[in-house]
């Protein structure tokens, strides 16, 4: 088992977090699916959470990581969902 430090604390936290497409639609193939996967890496980076592994099907996509302590799983998944529909709408429309 390995557990992170942070300053102040080591924890063991690992979190399993589910993404749904609306309706079920089978809308991650081809370029859909490298898109959503670079977008998920960016979000999770920039939120400092680590991957620890990722598998998109063909209406889903499973995350499994290492979230901080400090940052509560809802915050972030909310956070997450927010960002990824932003960029992917932005890059849909240029």
């Amino acid at each position: 088992m390995h557990f992170d430090r942070c300053k102040h604390r080591v924890f063991y936290h690992r979190s399993h977090l589910v993404w749904v497409t609306k309706y079920r639609l089978k809308a991650l193939v081809c370029d859909a699916r490298l898109r959503v996967q670079e977008i998920v890496r960016r979000v999770y980076g920039e939120n400092r959470v680590e991957i620890i592994k990722c598998v998109l099907c063909w209406d889903l996509v499973h995350v499994f990581g290492s979230i901080q302590p400090n940052l509560s799983v809802s915050d972030f998944n909310r956070n997450a969902k927010r960002c990824s529909s932003r960029k992917s709408e932005g890059s849909s429309r240029s």
